[in-house]
């Protein structure tokens, strides 16, 4: 077996190697047990080796070395990623865990088969992200990094999962919730400047398969009551003991995305980004982010009456007032059909208009039909693969953060269309909705497209003759 390091970084771009892990189970039998800090079977808990975090003396991000524009790449880290508690109960860990290893069967078969010549593959990242990087933009305040540091104290002094209002779907975490999620974050930096470095016709894509999950967290309450958009008011926040006003929330603990964002612009200026998030829910973490922003573009899709449904984020009504965000709400139960409508009628075509210099989407699996936390969903992995196929066509950098999604076949499935189509494969046979949900749509993107004020760096053109 192949021994991971704390250089790994180093060695992926100097030798552009792939690196590999044993499956979950082999490694839990070989590894020493140092790397395996949560066994999920007998309930035992260690801390994770805090020597793996960022040093805080990093004063600026520095670009990675320039690859080929050919070399794309997956990144994850399985062991750590099965142990971090980011849901408010055991059903909930499992069940992410679970898609995980699904993720990984896939990666595994593929690379078997020769299939993924294209990616740089590293699936054993282990490198913290700084608290240096949380702050940058104001994404994440001092206050809520503290009160995270205080719950994996408290987690580590009790050896238990601890729960935030379980009943409401909030959040959870255990000792180790804090070193995956930095993992994940800074994970996701590093591929946000890969990306952005990219060059040549061929886009770039990364993705980031790691858990928690990013687009729920509150992070910082003050960030949408501050620069244009002052005056909207204030969105409710999730109540914790531990930090007041602002907080985890949805499984989610720290805004990745708009880190990487931030990262990037403190090394390559204020150029325009965009975020599709795709998941079944809101973004939260992300219309609070772009509620301050004029150079990145929120495209949030959401299921309508779906959680946490708090009367201010995920609405169409918004558009205009609440910051740089566009969200289009759609009925339950759809399937393909509408999601595409909704993809090629508008999210492609304000891509399009935009033009950023990086794509980030949040991608949420539980869009697809047998979901344990969005039951209404009816869509399937064709969606996915076609949003790809059409990513392709674009030419523009894509750096994928894998979000919801609560049934492990749908994980495998979905990545692996999405795979094909990045291979070539096309999806195009996806039918039109019917015309109800097809009139039901265009009054929804109608009243969002009418609420875009023309004052907006990016406003589109071709909405000039509205």
């Amino acid at each position: 077996m192949m021994s991971l390091s704390t250089n790994i970084l180093a060695v992926l771009v100097i030798s552009f190697q792939l690196h590999f892990v044993l499956n979950y189970r082999q490694v839990e039998e070989e590894q020493d047990s140092s790397l395996f800090p949560y066994n999920t079977r007998s309930g035992k808990k260690r801390r994770l080796d805090e020597s793996a975090g960022a040093s805080e003396d990093r004063v600026k991000k520095k670009p990675l070395v320039q690859l080929p524009a050919s070399r794309w790449h997956i990144s994850m880290n399985v062991p750590v990623s099965l142990h971090a508690g980011c849901g408010p109960d055991d059903y909930t860990n499992e069940v992410y865990a679970t898609g995980i290893l699904k993720a990984k069967e896939v990666l595994d078969e593929r690379a078997r088969q020769g299939r993924l010549s294209q990616f740089d593959l590293d699936f054993g990242y282990s490198q913290q992200i700084s608290d240096h990087d949380l702050l940058l933009g104001d994404v994440h305040s001092k206050t809520y990094l503290d009160s995270m540091k205080q719950r994996t104290a408290l987690a580590a002094a009790s050896g238990m999962q601890q729960a935030a209002s379980p009943d409401s779907l909030s959040y959870g975490w255990n000792s180790n919730t804090e070193p995956v999620t930095r993992m994940a974050a800074n994970s996701l930096v590093d591929l946000a400047h890969h990306a952005r470095q990219s060059t040549g016709k061929q886009p770039y894509f990364g993705f980031n398969l790691f858990r928690c999950p990013s687009h729920h967290t509150r992070a910082n309450w003050r960030h949408v009551g501050l620069g244009i958009n002052s005056a909207v008011q204030t969105p409710p926040l999730a109540e914790d003991s531990l930090t007041s006003s602002e907080g985890p929330l949805g499984f989610c603990h720290l805004a990745s995305i708009a880190t990487a964002i931030e990262s990037l612009k403190q090394q390559f200026g204020h150029d325009r980004y965009a975020i599709f998030d795709s998941d079944c829910h809101t973004s939260n973490a992300y219309e609070d982010y772009t509620h301050s922003s004029n150079t990145t573009l929120l495209l949030n899709t959401v299921m309508k009456s779906t959680w946490p449904d708090n009367g201010v984020h995920g609405l169409a009504a918004t558009t205009g007032k609440y910051g740089y965000s566009l969200s289009i709400p759609y009925p339950q139960l759809s399937g393909d059909a509408e999601h595409r409508y909704i993809f090629d009628k508008f999210v492609l075509p304000m891509l399009q208009e935009h033009r950023p210099a990086v794509i980030f989407h949040a991608l949420g699996f539980d869009i697809m039909k047998g979901d344990a936390y969005c039951q209404h969903a009816r869509a399937s992995a064709k969606y996915h693969a076609y949003v790809y196929q059409r990513f392709r066509e674009l030419e523009i950098p894509v750096v994928t953060n894998l979000e919801g999604g609560y049934n492990a076949r749908n994980v495998g499935d979905g990545l692996q269309q999405i795979l094909d189509a990045l291979d070539g494969a096309t999806f195009d046979d996806i039918p039109a909705p019917s015309a109800k949900r097809t009139a039901d749509l265009d009054a929804t993107m109608k009243s969002v497209l009418e609420n875009v004020p023309t004052s907006w760096p990016f406003f589109p053109a071709f909405l000039q003759d509205r």
